[in-house]
């Protein structure tokens, strides 16, 4: 398999220097230090605006070994051991200056390298509903085949 390269857009800055429970650490105002050409994108924010930060787990010990299985649980907890070290997290907007936002919600340590920040926005990030229940109907999943 080839590999994969990703240029990071920044740096997080956050008094968590250690990982915490997330619930923890998402109660903690931290800023996203970006580089100077993204001030202009920085300034096009709202205060209260959702954004997704996508991010490098850049202290996690990985599987080295491939032929290793992962736990059947890899795809149902937001455990840091991952096939891939990404972390990507919904947080809010509190201020921004320059080329810095200002976040509530990151569970990310402090000198985390970002890779991107998305707008949150619920027409692709809400869960998709059943046609049943968009019409206020319930259908049973065993129904549907």
């Amino acid at each position: 398999m080839s590999s994969i390269y990703y240029h990071l857009i920044g740096y997080v800055h956050s008094p968590i220097t250690a990982p915490l429970r997330p619930e923890e650490m998402r109660g903690v105002e931290c800023r996203l230090v970006l580089e100077p050409r993204f001030a202009p994108a920085v300034a096009a924010l709202e205060i209260g605006q959702h954004l997704i930060v996508v991010y490098h787990l850049h202290r996690v010990v990985g599987n080295a070994d491939a032929s290793v299985p992962y736990s059947s649980e890899l795809f149902t907890k937001r455990t840091a051991n991952r096939p891939n070290p990404i972390g990507v997290t919904l947080t809010r907007v509190v201020a921004w200056a320059d080329a810095t936002i200002t976040v509530v919600g990151l569970d990310a340590i402090d000198g985390t390298p970002i890779l991107d920040i998305k707008p949150y926005k619920p027409i692709f990030d809400a869960p998709p509903v059943t046609p049943g229940e968009k019409n206020g109907t319930q259908t049973n999943a065993d129904e549907r085949g």
